[in-house]
């Protein structure tokens, strides 16, 4: 666009007609008002309201500033959907405060402080209580990740391990030697809160050979803590006189004993070939 232009050109010492003067404000009235002329001021105040039409740029560097002393009194409309940021990967905002402070306060949601630790607290603006999530990260997929845990309350424990459906492969051993039997894993799974473990699995033995000794199941993916635990079993086609075996797993071990009710070990000699063998176990990991 071009700057207002006027009819008569004045210089001083000269005598002016004063409608040539009138024209040539005329005419600086309509080029600022015609919506075709540019208009370059160096400061600018108006003391009433201001419209401003059709595209505007305010400055033409980031070094310029833009300073706003008045409050928002309209949402803020979004042009295009999820392009625009606010800040820039090396400078953000200090503070954000959300709420209702008609209800008694708003709530400081981000600030520098915890931004230096990638962590954000999230208040309670009834109570003033905070919800600390650090090192929060989202994966592409919307799932949220707690790096460091989640912890219901001050007084509650940290949740830090959460597992469910994952495989393990349970390894058939004798303690004497386990000669060439084998086993096919039907299927073999295990899953953690916490520090309880959940291990269940269906294996079938292929009995060959001369094993001897007790008989193991190795490979627990997790040792368990300082106790021995117990769960009730009915395997299928059991050669011992037993109604129910006992699976047991002791101290920092990842390896399935199996004990009659009687306490007695159960044996090579006490399996049976072809048998298919079930289990399910909940014990404390280390």
């Amino acid at each position: 666009m071009a700057a207002p232009t006027i009819t008569y050109a004045l210089t001083n010492g000269t005598t002016a007609d004063a409608s040539q003067v009138a024209q040539n404000f005329t005419d600086l009235l309509n080029g600022y008002t015609d919506g075709t002329k540019d208009l370059s001021i160096s400061a600018l105040t108006c003391a009433g309201t201001a419209t401003l039409n059709g595209h505007i740029n305010l400055g033409n560097s980031s070094a310029d500033d833009l300073t706003i002393t008045a409050s928002l009194a309209s949402t803020i409309p979004i042009k295009t959907n999820n392009s625009f940021n606010i800040g820039s990967a090396t400078l953000g905002l200090a503070g954000v405060y959300l709420g209702n402070g008609g209800l008694g306060a708003t709530c400081l949601v981000l600030s520098a402080s915890h931004a230096t630790t990638r962590s954000y607290t999230i208040p309670d603006c009834a109570t003033a209580a905070n919800f600390l999530m650090s090192e929060l990260a989202q994966s592409k997929n919307g799932i949220m990740t707690f790096n460091n845990g989640i912890k219901v309350s001050s007084a509650g424990s940290t949740l830090a391990t959460y597992t469910s459906g994952t495989t393990w492969t349970p390894v058939l051993a004798f303690s004497g030697g386990n000669s060439t039997s084998t086993i096919a894993i039907n299927y073999a799974k295990y899953g953690q809160v916490g520090d309880f473990v959940t291990v269940d699995f269906a294996v079938t033995l292929t009995k060959s050979g001369t094993p001897s000794g007790n008989f193991i199941l190795t490979g627990l993916p997790i040792a368990a803590v300082t106790a021995t635990y117990y769960s009730s079993w009915a395997p299928l086609g059991q050669a011992v006189s037993s109604a129910a075996w006992v699976i047991t797993v002791s101290s920092g071990e990842t390896q399935l004993t199996f004990k009659t009710v009687g306490n007695a070990n159960v044996t090579a000699a006490d399996v049976s070939d072809a048998k298919t063998f079930r289990g399910t176990l909940v014990y404390r990991a280390v």
